[in-house]
């Protein structure tokens, strides 16, 4: 289980969403300093539970490893999810913003990027796996 890639990008999902809910998303604040104001995913329960449902799926896709293509449907699945998690980010950041407010994005809105990208390199290792299984079936 843990010898294999997927696994360990799978792990990254997984420490990767656990971080953002501690990582501010973004901040509104003001030029004159009486506005500052940041969020982040525990602000938004949709948020909340879009990102912990990530981290579940992810657990859960590690213990498959012996049903390859249940663990492709899963992570397929979670990609949606993250791509869903992603557009939420900034469409919940669309907070009507006064003339001398700005809005400035931090670290943990394009964090979630790097849950997609991980997800995708999951994906494409099991199915290498599978291809390398298929394959060694063949010779026998």
């Amino acid at each position: 289980m843990i010898q294999r890639i997927q696994t360990l990008y799978l792990a990254g999902v997984v420490a990767v969403s656990a971080v953002l809910f501690s990582l501010p998303m973004y901040r509104i604040s003001d030029t004159g300093d009486a506005l500052n104001q940041v969020f982040t995913f525990r602000d938004n329960i949709f948020l909340t539970c879009l990102n912990s449902i990530v981290i579940l799926l992810a657990v859960v896709a590690i213990f498959l490893y012996k049903h390859r293509m249940l663990q492709v449907r899963i992570c397929s699945l979670n990609i949606l999810l993250v791509s869903t998690l992603i557009v939420s980010v900034f469409y919940f950041s669309d907070k009507p913003v006064t003339a001398d407010a700005t809005l400035n994005f931090e670290p943990g809105a394009y964090l979630v990027l790097l849950n997609l990208v991980l997800l995708w390199l999951s994906l494409r290792s099991i199915r290498k796996d599978d291809a390398l299984v298929r394959s060694a079936d063949r010779l026998r």
